[in-house]
């Protein structure tokens, strides 16, 4: 098993950044359905934290896709295929979570 920290938009080991988030088994209710997320601080890779900084969802959910792709070998999947909508239902989900339950800013998980 991969114990190894890994930035939770999309994926990457090269973590630097942690964000608290309330610690909770509560479900996270959507309008798509549920999230169940674990009761644990958010991991970020440089590049995603700066983006969580701006408050760039868009080009979080944009990044999280494309990782996804490059990941299951379904970087040719046309915008709007049925795996790519619902991923993207669930990346909505979880990171509308993140937000909800953010509860302060950003800490240093390890230097470069």
């Amino acid at each position: 098993m991969d114990n190894q920290l890994r930035c939770d938009f999309c994926g990457t080991d090269a973590v630097l950044w942690g964000y608290p988030l309330m610690h909770t088994n509560e479900p996270f209710f959507t309008e798509r359905g549920v999230i169940h997320g674990e009761p644990r601080d958010w991991a970020a890779c440089d590049f995603c934290s700066s983006m969580v900084e701006c408050e760039d969802t868009m080009g979080l959910e944009t990044r999280a896709i494309n990782a996804w792709k490059l990941a299951t070998g379904s970087i040719n999947r046309l915008p709007g295929d049925h795996m790519e909508v619902q991923f993207k239902y669930v990346v909505e989900g979880l990171f509308s979570m993140f937000w909800a339950r953010r509860t302060g800013a950003r800490y240093l998980l390890r230097r470069e």
